[in-house]
């Protein structure tokens, strides 16, 4: 919520990921299903997890990603232009939020909604070869 109590609105942005590095910290279902995302949009992706699934292993066994079974570690976000954070851990979030925002490179992260920030919804709906912001899809 903004400080007059109005809904924040978004903008939605669109970016050419192909050959870019893309950093996914966190290694659970939804950093897997974001490791695919970026993946088919042609992404550098490089996942940073302790202990990623089982589907992230065999896309690095593919030849698709690289991982890191490590924890995160400041300095991590190096060299990224963009930066997911998905780990369920707070301490992590805020961690690589406070590293992207040094960086001046905003990572999108997991926030849980707060009475002074509202979680946005879904970034994108997906079908086929078409990709659709949300405010879209209903209309």
């Amino acid at each position: 919520m903004s400080d007059g109590g109005e809904a924040k609105a978004y903008y939605p942005v669109f970016l050419d990921l192909a050959a870019r590095p893309a950093i996914v910290i966190g290694g659970g279902e939804a950093a897997e299903k974001r490791a695919r995302a970026l993946l088919r949009l042609g992404a550098d992706v490089v996942v940073i997890a302790a202990d990623p699934t089982p589907g992230l292993l065999e896309l690095e066994a593919d030849g698709g990603i690289a991982t890191e079974q490590r924890g995160y570690v400041r300095g991590d976000l190096e060299g990224a232009f963009i930066a997911f954070c998905l780990s369920a851990d707070e301490e992590v979030r805020r961690a690589v939020s406070d590293e992207a925002e040094e960086r001046e490179a905003p990572p999108r992260e997991r926030e849980r909604p707060t009475r002074e920030r509202e979680r946005p919804g879904k970034t994108i709906f997906e079908e086929e070869d078409i990709t659709i912001p949300p405010f879209l899809r209903n209309r």
